[in-house]
């Protein structure tokens, strides 16, 4: 198995949900949405098999923020 490093822009809890929201900085097209998300949704995977024990929030949320245009699309 590969071994690979992921930093996650921005992670919180709120109530019994855990954010995970990523930044962007280029601009927003569909292909790169779709690849974004993807990115996220891994990033949400590792969060809750690592948190699977503990008492954490049972709901993950996830987010992309485009600086460029301030838009905000979650999930």
């Amino acid at each position: 198995q590969d071994i690979a490093t992921r930093i996650i822009d921005r992670t919180f809890c709120d109530n019994d949900t855990r954010w995970i929201i990523d930044f962007k900085t280029g601009h927003e097209t569909k292909t790169a949405q779709e690849k974004y998300r993807k990115q996220v949704n891994e990033y949400a995977r590792i969060l809750s098999m690592r948190f699977k024990s503990e008492s954490s929030p049972k709901t993950i949320r996830c987010g992309l923020y485009y600086l460029t245009n301030n838009h905000w699309d979650e999930w």
